[in-house]
Formats: structure tokens, sequence, C-alpha cells
């Protein structure tokens, strides 16, 4: 990782940027917060990591590629809409392991199933009630690529094999 310039945080972990972005981030004492996202501040002034680094403007979202906000590349680095930056996130943290393993996917305890949905400019759509839970994060995947392309993030699923 020649290329790659590594910046000590305040609560001793490590974010990445590319070598050629180290000048542009120096000077400031760079910390991790709450979200895990990387931010520095000067008086009223704070700064984002990743915004900084991909050059976004008033209005635009960042979207972390990989979907690790320490690393702030720029090929991990895409301007993006609230939307797809949101189709990028990984299961919902709160519900973990309350019914299922996959985003978009949760047990219907009332009929023994698994029920596949997905939200998409502010409105939520079922795709159906699925005997198995990898069928259900399979409609799922189906339904974010079509909505998302490249930002969809997609469960850990094989392939069917019919």
């Amino acid at each position: 990782m020649r290329n790659v310039h590594e910046i000590a945080l305040q609560d001793g972990g490590v974010a990445l940027v590319d070598r050629a972005d180290a000048d542009l981030v120096a000077g400031f004492s760079w910390r991790r917060i709450g979200n895990g996202y990387v931010q520095a501040s000067r008086g009223n002034l704070y700064l984002y990591l990743h915004r900084l680094v991909a050059g976004a403007g008033a209005g635009e979202s960042v979207d972390h590629a990989n979907g690790d906000p320490l690393d702030n590349r720029a090929a991990n680095l895409r301007i993006a809409t609230a939307s797809e930056n949101g189709a990028n996130r990984g299961p919902d943290r709160r519900r973990a392991g309350r019914t299922s393993r996959f985003k978009g996917v949760s047990l219907d305890r009332s009929r023994g199933k698994w029920m596949a949905w997905i939200h998409v400019n502010g409105k939520t759509r079922s795709l159906g009630r699925f005997a198995e839970e990898e069928d259900a994060a399979r409609a799922y995947n189906a339904a974010a690529l079509e909505a998302w392309g490249e930002f969809a993030r997609l469960n850990d699923v094989p392939d069917r094999e019919d």
C-alpha cells in the first residue's frame, strides 16, 4: 500500500487516504465520531474527511463504496444521492439479530414466512413472502440492483441451485 497515507486518529485508530491527499488533510486533528465517520474541527467549522477528500459540495452526499468510513481513498468515495448513499448501508444495526441476518428481510411470525421489502424514494415496497430466508434475501438483491445499480449493498447469499 505504497500510495496510501495513514492518518492517526485521537482514539488510536487509523483512517486511510491516498498519498496524493496527504497535504490536503494535514494540519488537522482527526477523530472518529459516533457514527464512525472521521471529523476534525476548528472553532465552529467541522470537516468530515470523506467530504473533504471527495470535494463534495453543499447538498451532495458522499458514499463509501466498501462501507468502511475509515477508508477515505478516492477510489472508495463517490458522490451519490441520499437514496444511493442509503442503498449502500448494511443491515439496520438496531434490528441486527432480531429476525434475519439479511438486509431487507424479516420474519413474519404470524405466517411463519420470511418477508422481503425495500425502501426506495421514501416508500416501502413489499417483495413478497418466502419459505426460505435466503430466497427473501435474493428477492431483495434483485430489487436493490434494479433500484440502485452499482450503489446497491447486496446480501451475501449464494445463487439458487435448482
